[in-house]
């Protein structure tokens, strides 16, 4: 794994097709801008000269002189450098570039799994659902027992688990991505700020909307609300009023069983303790999760090839969606010439 750090601030190589390059990696298109970095797919060539893809996430240029700012990327570069687990995005490298920070992270070509839902226009079948999600909770456990040089536990908090941040990769791997706005409850910092909410409301639990300190437990009510999403094809909150989400957050959830057909008791038991408002009623830890949710899930467990052919569907329907909201002049037959 590449994780070669600079120090000295280095020039970036002069735009090239209206695109930024940065030292050896080659930007290719950018993905997408947040609220504190720009972010691209690039390429790096290897010792042999092959080309390998990798995502570059640069600070915004204008954000180069906040100190808070700096710090947060730095934060998040330190986590991303650590995380060293199949079902989370590795970080590859960490530059200091005149303008600012570059984070340069795996690339997983798939599609997320929000998007998967948007195609579909539907849930997902609940074996389905607890496959990833059981890989999202291993992640997750593994990034809450993480540790610094020396040994000692940095409680790692991802606070924005999301359908946007879970990839289905094209082999049907599961990857979750995007520590930006994770906390280090055992550093001090700019991480350890209380009170500040961050996050998608959608998602969080009610102490993380409160405004109140959190813990790892939070993850979990963030993952319960994905899995309910996955299953019945929409958000849980979707119709909460603004002022009414706290109250609405400590009400109990409707079991899954009582809206898709087919779910497992088992399955209700495990959805109400992910998503009970208060945290000292969720499972102990997400390792705890994930082996209820696997136990649950015995014998149906969905294939990675399984798994892939999702990422295919979806992209389907999309190029599907896509012509059929094409003006009708521009249509025409595989092959034939417009």
């Amino acid at each position: 794994m590449d994780q070669m750090k600079s120090t000295a601030p280095q020039q970036i190589v002069p735009m090239w097709q209206g695109l930024p390059q940065f030292g050896r990696y080659h930007v290719v298109e950018r993905l997408g801008r947040g609220g504190m970095a720009d972010v691209y797919r690039a390429f790096v060539l290897d010792d042999r000269g092959e080309a390998r893809e990798v995502v570059v996430k640069c600070m915004r240029p204008e954000l180069r002189t906040d100190e808070s700012a700096a710090a947060r990327f730095s934060l998040e570069a330190l986590i991303a450098l650590k995380l060293d687990h199949p079902n989370l995005v590795r970080g590859l490298d960490h530059r200091l570039f005149t303008d600012g920070h570059v984070l340069v992270l795996e690339y997983v070509d798939g599609v997320d799994v929000g998007r998967l839902l948007s195609a579909r226009g539907c849930g997902v079948p609940w074996p389905v659902a607890l496959t990833i999600g059981s890989k999202v909770a291993r992640a997750l456990a593994w990034a809450h027992a993480l540790c610094d040089d020396a040994g000692s536990p940095l409680r790692l908090v991802h606070r924005d688990v999301s359908p946007s941040n879970v990839m289905l990769r094209r082999d049907g791997e599961v990857k979750l991505l995007d520590f930006g706005i994770a906390k280090l409850l055992g550093v001090h910092g700019p991480s350890s700020l209380l009170g500040q909410v961050r996050g998608k409301l959608g998602y969080m639990p009610p102490e993380q909307l409160g405004g109140r300190p959190v813990d790892a437990r939070c993850d979990q009510f963030a993952l319960g609300v994905v899995l309910y999403e996955l299953m019945i094809g929409t958000n849980l909150f979707a119709q909460e009023l603004t002022h009414d989400l706290l109250a609405k957050r400590k009400e109990p959830v409707e079991p899954p069983s009582n809206l898709v057909p087919d779910v497992p008791r088992e399955l209700d038991a495990i959805m109400l303790t992910l998503l009970a408002p208060d945290p000292a009623h969720r499972f102990p830890c997400c390792a705890t999760a994930a082996q209820a949710i696997e136990q649950t899930l015995r014998g149906r467990e969905v294939t990675m090839p399984a798994l892939a052919d999702l990422v295919d569907q979806c992209e389907l329907i999309e190029r599907e969606n896509d012509f059929d909201s094409a003006p009708d002049t521009v249509r025409c037959a595989p092959g034939a010439h417009i």
